[in-house]
């Protein structure tokens, strides 16, 4: 085959597929034509029914005195009636006539649809064999294909490192929270838990200083993770996230050389500052989110690119 016959035969394949992809738009819009008339033609159906029961009842019972001095004489009114119903059964008619051209078109769209998987399959057979023609054969199509290819690389990357900074800043977010509920339960103590004294008062402060004094290495370790992912992603992004305010208040909690109230004070400062860092780890994985969706529409469009490259990359051979 001929490298002009084999051009011909891709993008034939190409509008074949471009074809069907058209008719699976147009089946939505069909399917949804159908619905709207099936649910006309139970109206209309109904509508006829109710009346053929007044021909039917005129045409066997006649007419009362009172009906005929009201409304005129019984052929009259029956002659009504059956125009009338000839008029809704006309109708009738007509969306039934609809309707099957409807579901004409659906069958045919379907049988076309149902050749997708081939289709594609088609195609992308003939645009891997091009471009085994282009590597083999054609070095400097090769070069241009290849600069995409890295481009594509550098999209996927981009993808998998915004993910892992991601999970990271989720992981920041968990531990955070646990802090601030932590943080509130202590604060619920109130003061007169506070400045309890005795061997249980004691234990029960120093197990919760416990408790935090791991949160706040936990969430450390944590917070430099969440940098780095992020300085994989902006080398020059200062994520500037400082606990220094849950350090303070573990070490001041456990000097015991302060009074009750600055504790209530300090536990107040770390609740604060904890709030804060979730507010601005959420910002960041707002953005992140952002910038991947931003980064998925440029890894598509260079797919894109790539298979248009390959499609129109001519072969003199």
């Amino acid at each position: 085959m001929s490298a002009e016959e084999f051009n011909i035969q891709l993008i034939n394949a190409e509008e074949d597929l471009h074809m069907i992809l058209r008719a699976e738009k147009r089946l939505l819009i069909v399917e949804s034509e159908i619905q709207n008339v099936e649910h006309d033609v139970r109206q209309q159906g109904r509508r006829m029914n109710e009346e053929l029961s007044d021909v039917e009842r005129l045409e066997k019972n006649g007419v009362s005195a009172l009906f005929q001095k009201v409304l005129g004489n019984h052929e009259e009114q029956l002659e009504k009636e059956r125009q009338e119903y000839l008029q809704e059964v006309l109708t009738y008619n007509s969306l039934i006539d609809e309707l099957e051209v409807l579901k004409y078109e659906e069958k045919i769209l379907t049988k076309k649809i149902n050749r997708r998987n081939e289709a594609q399959k088609l195609y992308q057979i003939l645009l891997k064999e091009k471009e085994r023609k282009i590597k083999l054969s054609y070095p400097n199509i090769a070069v241009e294909l290849n600069k995409i290819d890295n481009l594509i690389k550098v999209s996927k990357q981009l993808i998998k490192e915004t993910d892992e900074a991601t999970e990271s800043g989720n992981d920041v977010l968990k531990h955070l929270n646990l802090m601030i509920k932590n943080l509130k339960y202590v604060k619920q103590w109130g003061l007169y838990r506070m400045q309890g004294k005795g061997r249980y008062s004691s234990y029960e402060k120093k197990g919760y200083v416990d408790k935090a004094q791991k949160l706040v290495g936990v969430v450390q370790v944590k917070f430099n993770i969440f940098e780095k992912e992020l300085k994989d992603l902006y080398p020059d992004y200062d994520l500037n996230l400082d606990n220094y305010h849950f350090k303070a208040f573990v070490d001041n909690f456990y000097d015991g050389l302060i009074t009750d109230w600055i504790i209530v004070k300090k536990l107040q400062v770390a609740l604060n500052s904890t709030v804060s860092a979730t507010h601005k780890v959420n910002r960041l994985l707002s953005m992140l989110e952002s910038e991947k969706e931003k980064i998925i529409d440029s890894l598509n469009m260079r797919k894109k690119e790539r298979s248009n490259f390959i499609k129109e990359a001519k072969l003199s051979k």
